[in-house]
């Protein structure tokens, strides 16, 4: 009876090591396996633009964490970017547009969105997540179309709202076309399962349209303070070679677009009084020719024109000031934040922002020590800021502290903690259901 029983004991602990292993083994082999996460973008590597940079941030930080595929188009940044990374990547062609000629870009957009969503329709499973961003918008349209037939997950990173944009750009007039523009497009953004917006005016702009608030997830943009060196002003080569060395420079640094509101500075630039000031634009756009003609009629006695400079002089640019100027067209409530802003901050330059009373800039100048905040559309009320700050400005500049701020309250490893968070939450709830 003992010999039975011990051969019975036996053969049950055979038997729940063999169960024992195979569940322990089956959940280990579970866990090995990363959500499998598409990056689909126009622009991304560290040399390129800003849009590119953050792109390239997330997708690096991404890489470490879930099985990750970037489709984007081949070019000399994207080539370099996922040589040097060895992430995985599927390139589209790229068709090198002009975002100067609306044709040309409405063009290409449809290009791209055909070669992106063709792409997403061959490679992306059901469980799988797509991230990707509102830029090209056609792209948009057609991906949340693919969502519908193939039920991925997908996740929206939300730079700019169309077609809302459009009106203070004067690409389009308040009408019946974009109305109907505006219906469609909000269908659209109600498809993802998250989107994330970088500023809260954007987030009540999305809400508005009837996107579910628990589907939003405001995500700020962010600059790494530890690549943005703070160097002198006075050391700066751009303003030894203009001799401003003495005079309080603003500089504007970065895309000088149809949504910055050009008009608005340059006719607020031409009523200021103070003899110290002296205004810098580096950067290039749609608007360019406007800054151009400005400092030409001028003479460039107090503003100058430099030129562009590429992402990796971007300290040369951020430093050849004392105030950043950042400004949006009047009507741009909710429809973007220029990420410059941030760079800015880290390279310890109090902000002069003109913008929509309580944007997301303005929120943060009127929370924190940041700068200064202007309306837009008063270039009478721009003029007498920039003379008051003109007034005992070493006092003045002493108050604010861009730089602590940034680096306490809009960390690149908080944004992008957040953003893997809101893909391993789509992921998990997928395989839930599944």
């Amino acid at each position: 009876v003992c010999r039975m029983s011990l051969t019975r004991l036996s053969e049950l602990y055979t038997v729940t090591v063999i169960m024992l292993c195979g569940w322990f083994g089956s959940s280990i082999k579970v866990a090995a396996v990363k959500q499998k996460v598409y990056i689909v973008t126009e622009y991304i590597g560290l040399n390129h633009n800003s849009t590119a940079y953050y792109w390239a941030k997330i997708a690096i930080h991404f890489n470490e964490i879930f099985d990750l595929q970037v489709i984007c188009p081949r070019n000399r940044y994207t080539e370099g970017f996922f040589t040097d990374t060895g992430i995985a990547v599927s390139y589209v062609k790229d068709l090198g547009l002009d975002k100067n000629r609306l044709v040309t870009r409405v063009l290409g957009q449809l290009k791209y969105a055909w070669s992106f969503n063709r792409k997403i329709l061959t490679a992306v499973s059901k469980n799988d997540v797509v991230f990707t961003g509102t830029n090209p918008i056609i792209g948009v349209f057609f991906t949340a179309l693919l969502k519908k037939i193939k039920g991925f997950n997908w996740l929206v990173l939300c730079h700019d709202i169309f077609p809302n944009n459009l009106i203070p750009s004067a690409v389009m007039q308040p009408g019946f076309k974009y109305r109907l523009l505006e219906k469609l497009f909000a269908v659209v953004y109600k498809t993802p399962d998250a989107i994330a917006p970088i500023g809260r005016d954007m987030a009540a702009m999305l809400i508005k349209k009837g996107v579910k608030q628990d589907r939003v997830h405001v995500i700020p943009n962010w600059a790494d303070h530890q690549s943005v060196q703070v160097t002198a002003k006075e050391d700066n080569p751009i303003i030894q070679q203009l001799g401003w060395q003495d005079k309080i420079v603003f500089c504007f640094f970065g895309n000088i677009g149809r949504l910055q509101g050009i008009p608005n500075l340059l006719a607020g630039l031409a009523l200021v009084k103070s003899e110290n000031a002296r205004f810098l634009f580096i950067g290039g756009g749609a608007a360019q020719a406007q800054v151009v003609d400005f400092v030409t009629k001028t003479g460039g006695i107090n503003t100058h024109y430099y030129g562009e400079l590429e992402l990796k002089d971007n300290n040369l640019g951020l430093n050849c000031g004392d105030v950043a100027l950042v400004t949006l067209g009047k009507g741009m409530f909710g429809l973007g934040v220029p990420s410059k802003a941030y760079f800015s901050m880290a390279a310890d330059k109090p902000i002069l922002l003109v913008a929509d009373q309580d944007s997301e800039l303005d929120l943060l100048i009127k929370e924190y020590p940041l700068g200064w905040s202007c309306p837009g559309g008063d270039p009478a009320k721009l003029a007498q800021k920039i003379d008051e700050i003109c007034v005992d400005f070493s006092h003045k500049q002493s108050q604010f502290t861009p730089r602590k701020t940034m680096v306490d309250n809009f960390s690149e490893h908080s944004s992008l903690h957040k953003y893997a968070a809101l893909v391993s939450n789509l992921g998990s709830d997928s395989r839930d259901n599944h």
